[in-house]
């Protein structure tokens, strides 16, 4: 049966948006997602610091300097820098060197090795308000599949960003091997693990002297600090939750530690 004109038309116009359109819509969508992260990362990368730490440890009954590395992240106009518990540890000193190349001395103000976070505070030569940013309130739309960006000082280098996506939002790390009793067994009293998180589980790259440094969404919200991944970066990695995190060092900026209860008993793990 022959075709009208018209009806001709429109199959022509279909086939033809087909092959047009949808490369079309796709490097609009890509211009998007690249509009969003270039946004967060304005949001927050600008108020990331780099953490330099004097450690004194012991070799052998003698005291031992170090200088170690890690990140932060500026959260009160107050110059309170929201940080890991392993990156401050043993510290006598620390200085944190902000975006623009600017460094700064900083006091410890708490630090609490169970959930392994630490605040430090910038010390400015006159009064200053800083810009700085905040936790996610709560995680309840964070799923896999969602693009994070993970920022920092991986191996010392400062204003580095890496961007991946969340795998599971929720990740408990229970050991296939180990009871966990046991393992509690090897820790040391002031140990900090963090090890009792549900953790964010994601493969934006992060190396040695990302952590306390923060990870955000695409809505430039901090939801996590990067703790734990590979010792030579990779695609796995793992945050502490924005929202515990934000609860915590309030706490240690209002008190400067954490108290806590013992029950007095352990667990173990039935087989």
């Amino acid at each position: 049966m022959p075709l009208s004109k018209s009806l001709f038309g429109f199959i022509v116009f279909a086939l033809f948006s087909l092959v047009v359109s949808s490369p079309v819509a796709q490097t609009a969508e890509r211009s998007s997602d690249a509009r969003r992260i270039s946004s967060a990362r304005d949001a927050v990368l600008p108020v990331v610091v780099s953490i330099l730490t004097v450690r004194q440890d012991y070799q052998q009954g003698e005291p031992v300097l170090s200088v170690s590395s890690g990140s932060g992240t500026v959260i009160t106009a107050q110059g309170h820098i929201a940080t890991n518990a392993h990156v401050t540890q043993n510290g006598k000193s620390f200085r944190v060197v902000f975006y623009d190349g600017r460094e700064l001395p900083a006091k410890l103000i708490g630090t609490d090795t169970a959930s392994d976070l630490a605040v430090l505070q910038a010390i400015p030569p006159a009064d200053e308000t800083f810009p700085f940013a905040k936790f996610a309130e709560n995680l309840d739309d964070l799923t896999p599949g969602d693009t994070v960006l993970a920022m920092g000082a991986p191996w010392g280098l400062s204003n580095s960003m890496s961007a991946g996506v969340v795998n599971n939002p929720r990740r408990l790390l229970v050991s296939l091997f180990d009871d966990e009793a046991d393992y509690e067994d090897r820790l040391g009293v002031d140990e900090p693990t963090g090890r009792y998180y549900a953790w964010i589980q994601h493969d934006a790259a992060i190396a040695p002297g990302n952590s306390g440094g923060p990870l955000v969404d695409l809505n430039g919200r901090i939801v996590g600090v990067n703790t734990r991944g590979m010792i030579v970066g990779g695609d796995l990695a793992f945050a502490i939750p924005g929202p515990d995190a934000g609860s915590v060092v309030q706490r240690l900026i209002a008190n400067g530690e954490i108290k806590r209860v013992a029950l007095g008993f352990r667990l173990r793990s039935l087989k």
